[in-house]
């Protein structure tokens, strides 16, 4: 009963797993327009260098509670993580040495020409002068010394005021905010990297950065399986065999070494895993086993991508054991290669002993996942399956962009105007490319134009007054940027003075509207906005067709019946009630009901 794809044929088993809906959440489009309106709120006059966000502010109203709570925690991780990816990204690209663009070029020049000839001729010796090609365009494209390995990142990123200073103490709170500053920067990183996605947002994903393993480079000639030479595929594709086996099967299934610590903090579903080896009889849940084509049809992704690679038959015995020969033998190269830490359970990559980061020149594009992906095996996507066309399964090269701005700056250090860098993206004609073909999203852009970390609390009743007191302090003071407010925030709350105010969904009533618009613009500012996002119910969808509505309709009063019967005899019942308790209660506070409903002297019964 499920649905089926009309270009590949394949069914979907489970539902979601091929096809998803055409549609997206109010919290994506809240995620996506408030931090923009954010951005384009004036600075504080003085200090601003010194302030999350230069001090820029604004106010969020919720309906509900729940909503308050969870769109502040929400948009709070997004900064994060949309500032610590920024970072990320420009701090690598940092380190690069441009090569000229005519060189790259005529570099791609001579590939396509050594392609043809090879292609027409198949002469064997022109395989090793083409792979040494390839590596020199990526080395060069990557930029030489454009490699930064994770102990390095953690020292810089732990040293910036946002991850330093701010985040820690916006979750002073928690215990989150007792991590020390490096321990912070620790979790940031992992959050990002710990986990290979498959679709959501990553650096990854989006092309910006990949993860290189060093230890691989480490692998020769010499260390090619016998079967791996006769099907002549090269040193080159081995290693990005062994990287995908990295990537897609130990870290796509969370076979990582994450700090206890970090699991409740992470923001993400990180479960603890451990690989072992292919021929480990009982396996606990914990425990993945090292994958081989036991079946005919094997669902492991890994065996189907060397089936694919190679050429070789699913039903026929002998290709399946070249098959499990080859991954015999990439287990045996990761376990000696030092990649993998040894524990009692089984093993886990250590990523902060063996990552380094790399940008991102020449990726690929899944046919399946529509996401970018580093390397491939002979041009096949990672995401493999069993019934999947090669026209399916084959991937695109893709070019990703130079940034010529590093946070913010020209290549003299002199800061860039924001208009010159939306120009930038405006014209590139790599950026224009990859947004046609729908790899660059939104959040490239602000990855590209450098996210600013900005804090947001929650503000409702849900908080304790002295902490609702210390919030306001903070938003007054601009070093909390935004305040996700309930109904509590309309009236009788001094905050200074905002020139935005976002509504998360259309205000009940007029009056409602009217008191959390004019939050905006109170005091010495220029202009303010008011923005309110109507969502798919049908009060927000009366709202969106009559945006006229809280100016033209009339707000009336609320009015209460002196004639109900049973109002008066509520405010009666109180009435009579505060004055027995005033009476004969020595103190409201230590009240029970025993002693409201028991003669004196008598104790509940056990």
């Amino acid at each position: 009963g499920g649905l089926r794809c009309a270009r590949c044929g394949q069914w979907e088993k489970r539902e979601g797993e091929l096809f998803r809906p055409a549609r997206s959440s109010a919290a994506f489009h809240l995620l996506m327009s408030i931090p923009t309106l954010l951005e384009h709120t004036p600075p504080v006059d003085k200090g601003a260098a010194d302030l999350p966000f230069e001090g820029r502010r604004l106010i969020t109203f919720s309906d509900s509670r729940q909503g308050t709570a969870r769109f502040s925690l929400q948009a709070q991780l997004d900064a994060e993580r949309n500032y610590v990816r920024s970072w990320l990204y420009h701090q690598v690209s940092s380190s690069r040495h441009q090569t000229p663009p005519e060189t790259l070029e005529t570099l791609r020049r001579d590939i396509e020409q050594l392609e043809g000839v090879y292609a027409s001729s198949g002469i064997e010796a022109l395989k090793g002068v083409l792979e040494q090609k390839r590596r020199e365009l990526q080395a060069l494209s990557g930029g030489a010394g454009s490699s930064l390995a994770w102990s390095d990142v953690l020292q810089s990123l732990m040293d910036t005021r946002e991850v330093g200073t701010w985040l820690r103490e916006h979750w002073n709170h928690t215990q989150l905010g007792a991590l020390p500053a490096h321990e912070m920067a620790r979790l940031c990183v992992t959050r990002e990297f710990a986990r290979r996605p498959k679709r959501q947002t990553s650096l990854e994903t989006l092309g910006f950065i990949s993860l290189h393993y060093p230890a691989l480079d480490l692998i020769s000639e010499g260390h090619l399986p016998a079967a791996w030479r006769q099907h002549s595929l090269g040193l080159a594709e081995w290693r990005n065999f062994l990287k995908i086996a990295i990537d897609f099967t130990l870290r796509g299934n969370c076979a990582v070494l994450v700090p206890t610590e970090h699991a409740r903090w992470i923001g993400i579903e990180l479960p603890r895993r451990f690989i072992v080896g292919p021929d480990t009889a009982a396996i606990s849940g914990q425990q993945i086993r090292w994958p081989l084509a036991r079946t005919a049809r094997p669902r492991s992704r890994l065996p189907l991508l060397l089936y694919r690679a190679l050429g070789l038959n699913l039903d026929d015995a002998a290709d399946r054991a070249v098959v499990n020969g080859l991954l015999q033998e990439a287990w045996l190269q990761l376990l000696r290669s030092g990649l993998l830490t040894t524990e009692q359970d089984g093993h886990r990559l250590d990523l902060e002993r063996k990552v380094e980061f790399q940008t991102l020149r020449e990726g690929w594009l899944c046919p399946g996942t529509r996401r970018v992906v580093d390397v491939t095996l002979c041009g096949w996507t990672p995401y493999l399956t069993i019934d999947l066309p090669e026209g399916d399964a084959k991937c695109q090269r893709i070019t990703m962009p130079v940034p010529p701005y590093i946070f913010g700056r020209d290549v003299e250090g002199r800061p860039v105007s924001r208009k010159a860098l939306v120009e930038w993206l405006g014209s590139d004609e790599t950026v224009d490319t990859l947004r046609k073909a729908g790899i660059w999203s939104a959040y490239s852009d602000r990855i590209a134009l450098f996210s600013h970390y900005y804090r947001i609390s929650e503000h409702s009743a849900q908080q304790s007054s002295t902490r609702l007191r210390k919030l306001e302090e903070g938003f007054k003071g601009a070093r909390i940027n935004m305040l996700s407010c309930s109904t509590t925030m309309e009236m009788g709350v001094d905050i200074g003075g905002v020139s935005c105010v976002a509504m998360n969904n259309a205000p009940p009533s007029p009056a409602n509207y009217l008191q959390r618009a004019g939050r905006a613009g109170r005091r010495k500012e220029t202009a303010s906005l008011s923005f309110t996002l109507c969502q798919s119910v049908p009060h927000g969808e009366a709202v969106f067709a009559n945006p006229t509505w809280p100016f033209r309709t009339p707000i009336t009063l609320p009015q209460v019946s002196l004639q109900s019967r049973r109002i008066i005899q509520r405010h009666v019942n109180a009435l009579i009630l505060t004055r027995f308790l005033i009476n004969h209660a020595a103190d409201l506070t230590r009240l029970h009901s025993g002693w409201f409903f028991l003669p004196p002297g008598e104790d509940l019964p056990a």
